[in-house]
């Protein structure tokens, strides 16, 4: 008869050759393993198994892989890779041209017109830089815009026409300095101004001291020793003029020389010593009043030496010759205006003129006499009366004289009346013969003056 503890170990024997046997069978075979002839082993690389007492593995499915054995689950590509099959080990990265922004993609869509990849695993194309494009799909690389065309902005599939200045690199099409933009063209900058940026909206007036006489300048000029310039926007400089002088470039103003020099020529850089003798003589001046020195203009004098300045003839003077001392009063029959004389035979034309001192006379005028008619009576009259002196001299007005008009009390009468009456009645009773008088100043405006004869 067994003992108890033989009993016990008889016992556990049993039960561990039961476990034994039945972990030899299928049930056996946990999640991620699958019995095969006999045992249990692990899901192969690409397969999973979720659940235990499987005979077999599930592939990962598209877009999808594993990477390790005996595993219950498969891992998702990431963005970038894809699995185009099942049962993978490993997800493939998208090649260059394609990209991938997806998990669990199965595929790489090629680069968009404008986009590039030239690497791979990309989650995204580049945009195409400024200056280039691509027009096609699935592409490395950009191209450049050929030339005439440009690219100013990025991701473009194509380029745009350049009619103006192209950039190095093809990426702006740009007005040059010397140009600015004008619409939709580059125009070049005008004499006087000048432009030193690109792509500029508007030229720049050279300042004051400095000049530009050509079209597309960069950079104005400055007025060089001897001459200057006050405004801005200029073509030339000015020389400084007599008495004056300038030892630098760039200048504004010319330099009144200091007592005791002056200038000998104009645009001068510099003053020279003067001496008494070198003084202007009467009828001739200069800004200094030493040499060299101008003729006093026709209706101005200067009676002394060394003047700056000539004066006009005053009154019913004038100066008939450059470089006179004195004025003089005109001759007969000569009128005198703004310190000139004007010969009265030739008053007629002195409205033209824009002397506004004699009026026209409507008549011939010779010999200065002034005709006009009444009555079909011809009347002269001699033009001093009118223009040469008295009162209606001395009042600037000159008188016009020749239209006749016919009289009668209350009624008016045509004009061949007039002359009917007027020739039957010497010296008529109840009419009245009015010449017709009419003083014109200068701005022209009839004033009818009736006297009776």
């Amino acid at each position: 008869m067994m003992n108890v503890k033989s009993q016990i170990r008889l016992t556990l024997i049993l039960i561990a050759a039961v476990a034994v046997a039945k972990g030899s069978g299928q049930d056996s075979c946990g999640s991620g393993t699958f019995f095969n002839g006999g045992n249990c082993e692990d899901c192969p690389k690409g397969q999973y198994q979720p659940d235990s007492g499987q005979t077999s593995c599930f592939n990962c499915k598209k877009g999808t892989h594993q990477h390790l054995p005996g595993q219950t689950s498969c891992n998702d590509c990431p963005v970038g890779w894809m699995a185009g099959a099942e049962g993978l080990k490993a997800c493939s990265e998208c090649p260059p041209g394609t990209h991938s922004n997806n998990t669990k993609a199965v595929d790489c869509p090629g680069c968009e017109p404008g986009t590039y990849n030239n690497s791979t695993g990309k989650e995204s194309c580049d945009l195409c830089p400024r200056g280039k494009y691509q027009d096609n799909t699935d592409e490395v690389e950009c191209k450049r815009c050929p030339d005439g065309q440009y690219n100013d902005q990025e991701g473009k599939a194509s380029c745009k026409p350049c009619s103006w200045t192209l950039s190095a690199d093809r990426s702006t099409c740009y007005c040059p300095p010397g140009t600015y933009k004008d619409g939709s063209v580059c125009s070049y900058c005008p004499p006087g101004t000048y432009q030193n940026r690109t792509d500029a909206d508007r030229c720049v007036s050279c300042p004051a001291g400095y000049y530009q006489q050509s079209n597309t300048s960069v950079q104005c000029e400055p007025c060089g020793q001897g001459s200057h310039q006050m405004k801005s926007g200029e073509v030339t400089c000015l020389d400084c003029g007599l008495g004056f002088y300038q030892n630098q470039t760039g200048q504004e103003y010319c330099l009144r020389c200091p007592g005791g020099t002056t200038t000998k020529t104009e645009g001068s850089a510099q003053c020279e010593d003067t001496d008494p003798g070198d003084q202007c003589k009467a009828g001739h001046y200069s800004t200094s009043g030493t040499e060299p020195c101008r003729c006093c203009e026709i209706g101005t004098y200067l009676p002394s030496e060394g003047g700056t300045v000539c004066y006009p003839c005053p009154g019913t003077t004038a100066a008939q010759i450059p470089g006179s001392k004195k004025c003089e009063e005109c001759d007969t029959q000569m009128c005198a205006f703004q310190g000139k004389c004007h010969n009265c035979s030739t008053i007629k034309n002195c409205i033209d003129e824009g002397i506004g001192l004699c009026h026209s006379c409507n008549h011939q005028c010779k010999d200065g006499s002034y005709l006009f008619s009444v009555a079909g009576i011809t009347i002269s009259m001699e033009i001093s009366t009118i223009c040469g002196g008295g009162l209606l001299f001395l009042i600037s007005f000159c008188i016009f004289l020749g239209s006749w008009r016919w009289k009668k009390r209350k009624n008016k009468i045509s004009a061949t009346k007039r002359k009917q009456i007027f020739e039957k009645k010497s010296s008529p009773s109840k009419s009245q013969l009015i010449i017709d008088i009419r003083i014109r100043p200068h701005k022209f405006q009839d004033m009818p003056i009736d006297l009776d004869f």
